[in-house]
């Protein structure tokens, strides 16, 4: 399923609604936009589990690809969230929850200091990066582009 283009106050693409337990599934979600909350997905208290999708390209104010808000908490696993836009929690935001979240890429978010804000439980094997952001500011720039240079030329250790 590729879901694009949608529009709503919270959850752009999807709102997991209070004590519903969705099972969202290799989905493609992109440049989904939401007013307040979840760009891609929103979770209102919501235990969805949000397995094998990609999540791409949305924004919303809180939570660009993923906003979680409340108890009880989603599973996410074995996604990619990647180029979504928010001022806080560029990826994913949580909010009074705390999301499981395993075999997960989170990267090359962007519009706020952090992939992901609020808690969350790290289930192991996931990668939150930006493998061009050399110097860890969640920002790939000049500063990036110096250290590469900087070391031009020098051996590399074995």
């Amino acid at each position: 399923l590729i879901l694009t283009g949608g529009q709503a106050n919270r959850g752009g693409g999807i709102f997991c609604g209070v004590g519903t337990t969705p099972v969202i599934t290799n989905c493609v979600i992109t440049n989904c936009v939401a007013g307040s909350r979840g760009g891609g997905i929103h979770c209102q208290q919501s235990g969805a589990l949000i397995t094998h999708c990609v999540i791409s390209d949305n924004r919303a104010p809180l939570g660009g690809g993923i906003s979680c808000k409340g108890s009880p908490s989603p599973s996410i696993a074995y996604c990619t969230i990647t180029r979504n836009t928010a001022d806080t929690g560029s990826g994913l935001y949580s909010d009074l929850s705390d999301p499981f979240v395993t075999g997960t890429t989170v990267c090359q978010n962007t519009g706020s200091s952090s992939q992901i804000s609020g808690t969350w439980t790290d289930g192991d094997r996931n990668d939150i990066c930006c493998p061009a952001d050399l110097n860890g500011d969640n920002v790939v720039d000049g500063q990036d582009l110096a250290i590469v240079l900087g070391a031009w030329g020098l051996p590399c250790e074995e």
